[in-house]
């Protein structure tokens, strides 16, 4: 309603407006009709003028005559706005009167409910004071499982702890028994390895005994079958005393070897020529080079392997000294039968 009163009092002062602008309007009308009067030359334009001034008149009176209508139409909202005002005016002091029949039942209604609150906040009090109680008592309970629970575990780890301490014992057990048993291998290792030695000594004593029987010179390579010959054949333009010297050394020689054979055996010193020490196969395949010299003791060696052993020395050693000697004893060797059919096969193999 206070709009309608507002957008009244500026149609009014709307009209207000456009009455004056038409005073202004007519005046400015009479002062253009007078001018006309006075200035002949601005007729024309006077004229046209008047004609644009006649026409914004007369929209301006037909905006005054809508907006009285709209006036008119504003004051019979206002009216019927003012009569529905008092209307709803006269409603609320009704609704008033029956507003405070309803304030005293809901205040009935609320102190009802008030009381029924403070009950049931006394229930609850009480109902939490009895929960309280039972959540203490719910609490030892599982203080006491949490309790059976750790003694179960602890019962568990003892038979783990008892199990396994078991299992460590026999292990040490084992243990003692392995390192009894590793002892005695120990033991029993370095009873060979003494025994090793011993035998090494006594090989080598061996040697420094071939050594001291056989002289040096008596370790170069021998003649073969076929060199003795020619000396046997070319003998026979030498001397008588010539021949009985030679026939005297040769002597000297073959019981000096005959003397190693049976000291040491074939054997032992076929088993020197695999030896590790340089100067030991040296000596040992001098030593079966002046054997192999002797009829008597060539068909021994073939037996004993002394003919593979030197073959094998040939293959494996690079020094000149071993294969020298090697060479001439395999001579001597070969001109028996079996050696010589032996080599043959060799050869062709």
């Amino acid at each position: 309603m206070n709009d309608l009163l507002k957008e009244l009092n500026r149609q009014k002062d709307h009209n207000s407006l456009m009455h004056a602008e038409v005073e202004r309007l007519e005046m400015t009308l009479r002062h253009s009709k007078q001018h006309q009067l006075e200035d002949s030359t601005y007729q024309k334009v006077l004229a046209e003028t008047t004609q644009m001034y006649e026409k914004k008149i007369g929209e301006l009176m037909k905006q005054l005559e809508d907006e009285r209508a709209r006036s008119e139409s504003a004051e019979e909202q206002l009216d019927v706005m003012k009569k529905l005002l008092s209307d709803q005016q006269k409603l609320m002091q009704d609704d008033q009167m029956g507003s405070s029949t309803y304030q005293k039942a809901l205040a009935d209604t609320t102190q009802m409910y008030e009381k029924k609150i403070a009950e049931l906040i006394q229930q609850l009090e009480d109902e939490h004071a009895l929960y309280e109680g039972s959540e203490e008592q719910s609490q030892e309970q599982i203080e006491i499982e949490e309790l059976r629970l750790r003694l179960q575990e602890m019962t568990l780890l003892y038979k783990a702890s008892t199990e396994e301490l078991q299992s460590l014992r026999s292990e040490h057990k084992d243990l003692l028994a392995e390192k009894a048993m590793l002892n005695e291998e120990l033991r029993s290792v370095r009873q060979k390895l003494l025994l090793e030695e011993k035998r090494k000594k006594a090989t080598e004593n061996e040697v420094i005994s071939i050594k001291k029987i056989v002289p040096e010179s008596d370790f170069e390579d021998k003649r073969s079958y076929m060199e003795e010959n020619i000396v046997r054949g070319s003998s026979a333009f030498s001397t008588p005393l010539g021949l009985h010297k030679t026939n005297k050394s040769r002597e000297t020689i073959s019981g000096q070897r005959t003397t190693i054979a049976k000291i040491f055996g074939i054997q032992k010193i076929l088993a020197l020529l695999t030896s590790g020490d340089l100067d030991v196969q040296i000596h040992a395949v001098k030593v079966v080079a002046n054997l192999a010299a002797e009829d008597v003791n060539q068909e021994k060696i073939v037996e004993e392997g002394g003919l593979e052993a030197l073959l094998m020395l040939l293959r494996s050693s690079q020094n000149t000294t071993i294969l020298r000697v090697a060479s001439g004893a395999i001579a001597n060797l070969a001109m028996n039968g079996t050696p010589g059919l032996y080599l043959l096969s060799c050869s062709m193999k």
